[in-house]
């Protein structure tokens, strides 16, 4: 067949891989998001070959795949660095910033969450700590995932582990997420002291106050009148 049906073929194949994962129909999804990769790849269509990564990558997180999920982001990253698609790119930061979301259920149990969160940022510097649109995934990755855990997490042990967990993984590269998450832990720590909030980012102040209102102030103790005998 001409390159040119070939090319039509993959493209309906990802455009019936992006429908069927809105149905939730993950498995046949991946199915035809891969053969739309293999015919793209075949032809040298690298947009679509990337578009299809990213169809698969949507649709493995779907399934709660995260490590291959990530894998196929990195894929569809790689192959996007090689040509000059704006659109592409911006559909990847999209699928980055779902994938923290979907992420985000393993990371908090209570037994697991812990261990699923070293995983899945061990899995995250493998595949995606890489120049280029790997690395622009991985920071909106892992700004969507701190972004969550500010809203979401209230006790000050958890978030100086989540701070912990991210320096470990990538050391002294995302200090503006790690700072945030321990001053996030003293605000808690404190029983949300409003003095606490004092030397932080006014900003970040602000928001931390809307999603976790400080505690009302003691009022102080009123002295006691003394009393005194009649002579």
């Amino acid at each position: 067949r001409e390159i040119g049906e070939r090319y039509e073929e993959s493209r309906a194949l990802n455009r019936a891989a992006d429908c069927l994962a809105g149905l939730g129909r993950y498995e046949e999804s991946i199915i035809s998001a891969r053969k739309a990769a293999d015919i793209a790849h075949e032809i040298g269509a690298k947009v679509e070959e990337a578009e299809a990564l990213r169809l698969q990558a949507l649709s493995l997180c779907g399934l709660r795949e995260y490590a291959a999920a990530i894998q196929a982001l990195a894929a569809s990253a790689d192959i996007s660095d090689t040509v000059s698609d704006a659109g592409l790119e911006d559909r990847l930061k999209v699928a980055s910033d779902r994938l923290a979301d979907g992420a985000w259920t393993s990371v908090t149990n209570t037994a697991t969450g812990l261990d699923a969160l070293h995983g899945l940022l061990r899995e995250a510097a493998d595949d995606l700590d890489v120049d280029g649109l790997r690395r622009i995934c991985l920071e909106t990755f892992l700004r969507a995932l701190t972004r969550k855990a500010l809203r979401e997490i209230d006790t000050p042990a958890l978030l100086s582990a989540w701070a912990a967990a991210i320096e470990l993984y990538f050391p002294d590269r995302f200090p503006t997420g790690t700072t945030r998450l321990r001053n996030a832990a003293l605000y808690h720590a404190s029983g949300r002291n409003p003095a606490a909030l004092a030397r932080l980012d006014p900003d970040f102040a602000e928001t931390l106050k809307t999603i976790f209102p400080p505690s009302a102030p003691t009022p102080p103790e009123k002295p006691r009148k003394r009393r005194y005998r009649k002579a």
